[in-house]
């Protein structure tokens, strides 16, 4: 192990490579292979780190929401609510080759973080969520320029159908 690793300096790395690679899709005009295999593959990635960010905002508000009990019977002013900020635009995901950093932007991480909250506040439904989150990932996708390519676009809340929310809206 390095001593940047060590210090964390191969975290900003994968950070920066993330966020690079976001803004070089973005940014890159023309339709190289390269950059076709780029565009896609940060797409592919946003559907996973968007359904991340939705996740962690459900989890972050139902503790929240713990918390503000737990102050308000103490006597205590409640928390602030929880927002994204800069750490929600990095997410992690698993993948054969280890673990890979995806970059959203502030806009769009904000955002889903907020459908995430209404979501688990239930002030949305999942017919309302899936097509909020939807049309956030169509704007997404605009960015990208996904609508050169013959792709399914960025389609993330697929887990709310498949009936993995038991119960309570937390995962």
């Amino acid at each position: 192990m390095g001593l940047l690793n060590w210090l964390g300096g191969g975290k900003a790395k994968e950070r920066d490579t993330a966020k690079n690679g976001f803004e070089k899709a973005v940014s890159s005009s023309g339709d190289s292979r390269e950059l076709r295999a780029l565009r896609i593959r940060i797409a592919l990635r946003s559907k996973t780190g968007l359904d991340i960010i939705f996740r962690a905002a459900m989890k972050a508000i139902a503790s929240h929401e713990e918390e503000v009990m737990i102050a308000t019977a103490g006597g205590e002013a409640p928390p602030p609510m929880p927002t994204a900020d800069n750490e929600t635009c990095f997410q992690t995901m698993a993948t054969v080759n280890g673990p890979v950093t995806i970059y959203i932007p502030l806009e769009f991480a904000s955002r889903f973080f907020e459908l995430g909250i209404r979501y688990q506040q239930k002030e949305v439904d999942t017919h309302t969520a899936l097509s909020e989150g939807q049309e956030i990932a169509n704007e997404l996708g605009t960015l990208l320029n996904l609508d050169q390519y013959m792709v399914q676009p960025i389609t993330p809340l697929e887990f709310l159908l498949a009936g993995n929310i038991v119960g309570s809206n937390v995962d």
